[in-house]
């Protein structure tokens, strides 16, 4: 099981996000254009993947947003335990 992630402030990158991510889409505002081969996503700085979920202290500290797709296709962005509108 893959854990989405987007940066809520800066794109990603070895200084900006926790060890052990992988980089799913590129984001709007052009990072990676060397990364063709990966879809430009809906968020600003992409979308990067973890294979375990990182607690909230990490969420918070690395300025994250975590993304939850739903398998009929509707995404909910979660932000602690509440929902954004």
């Amino acid at each position: 099981m893959k854990y989405l992630y987007t940066p809520r402030y800066r794109p990603p990158s070895h200084a900006t996000l926790p060890p052990g991510w992988t980089l799913e889409e590129r984001g709007t505002l052009g990072h990676y254009p060397e990364r063709r081969d990966l879809p430009v996503g809906l968020f600003r700085f992409g979308l990067v993947s973890y294979h375990w979920k990182l607690p909230f202290d990490f969420v918070e500290k690395w300025e994250l947003q975590y993304i939850d797709f739903q398998p009929d296709g509707i995404m909910d962005c979660v932000k602690g335990g509440g929902r954004f509108a």
